[in-house]
């Protein structure tokens, strides 16, 4: 996981690639920052591989002078602009500022089976909303340790990777010795693979489908987050004493099921259930395991 890194006086926010070669798999970037170019990438004569990596709000605005960047993801340099290097993207989430490169030498840039924000050509590729269950997580700061780039039941991106792409454990990342097999756990240690079609990004999606935002999809997530937790039981009491909350009175008003148009300390019970794993009334749509943390 690389967030929040920045390159204050120059470019690649989270890596630098030099003469060389680099495979790196199941990652997250988010939020790096390169105050010239490149906001993750800056790359000299290299050969660079990402797969089933999610990139999200990534910047290289080109601030250290006219002329001289941009590239929210990468920024490719060699030597008098003589040496170009490669750098594919397979089975990613793209979500970053436009320009996505800063590409002076020529630079081959390969994507396929990819959400790209502005799109992008090839194969299995589409620029369309990710649907990440929660970007900003509950403070509404992208980069922190709340947010939740899991994608949606709803997105695009499920189910449709390549398979192929995924390469062998040879680091046996999921520790049961078998070297020779494709890596199998997604970033948090889900299984990769779930109904035989790899998912984009650096997560295995498992919801079953719909829409993930919708409130009351997960009884008592009141606040709609994918999942209920104390920031649910906070917002009803909130409601509960008539202070400000993010939530309307109908959005607390989960007791009795339906709703009573009251909101009491019956409410805030009825929330504490469901955070335990026994909510007294059923989901409005299919249910759905709550989201695993980044």
């Amino acid at each position: 996981m690389f967030r929040k890194n920045r390159a204050v006086l120059g470019s690649g926010g989270a890596l630098l690639v030099f003469s060389a070669e680099a495979t790196i798999g199941n990652c997250l970037f988010v939020d790096n920052f390169a105050s010239s170019r490149g906001g993750v990438l800056v790359s000299h004569v290299g050969n660079t591989r990402f797969i089933n990596s999610t990139f999200f709000a990534n910047t290289g605005p080109g601030i250290d002078g006219p002329g001289l960047g941009s590239g929210s993801l990468a920024a490719f340099e060699s030597f008098n602009q003589l040496s170009p290097g490669l750098a594919t993207f397979q089975n990613c989430v793209v979500w970053d500022d436009l320009p996505l490169f800063w590409n002076m030498d020529a630079s081959v840039v390969n994507i396929d089976h990819s959400d790209v924000q502005g799109g992008w050509p090839g194969t299995g590729n589409f620029a369309a909303d990710p649907r990440f269950i929660d970007a900003d997580g509950f403070d509404n700061v992208i980069g922190t340790a709340d947010d939740n780039l899991r994608l949606c039941g709803a997105s695009l991106g499920v189910d449709a990777a390549d398979n192929t792409a995924v390469p062998a454990d040879i680091a046996d990342v999921d520790g049961d010795g078998n070297t020779a097999e494709i890596v199998s756990i997604d970033l948090v240690g889900a299984a990769r693979m779930t109904g035989g079609t790899v998912d984009i990004g650096a997560y295995e999606g498992y919801f079953s489908g719909g829409a993930c935002d919708a409130p009351f999809c997960f009884y008592g997530d009141v606040n709609a987050s994918g999942g209920v937790n104390f920031m649910d039981i906070s917002a009803i009491v909130q409601v509960f004493k008539g202070l400000p909350t993010s939530i309307t009175f109908a959005d607390a008003d989960i007791f009795p099921c339906g709703g009573n148009a009251m909101v009491n300390f019956q409410d805030v019970s009825a929330d504490v259930a469901a955070f335990k794993g026994t909510p007294p009334c059923a989901n409005a749509c299919s249910a759905r395991p709550p989201p695993r943390a980044p």
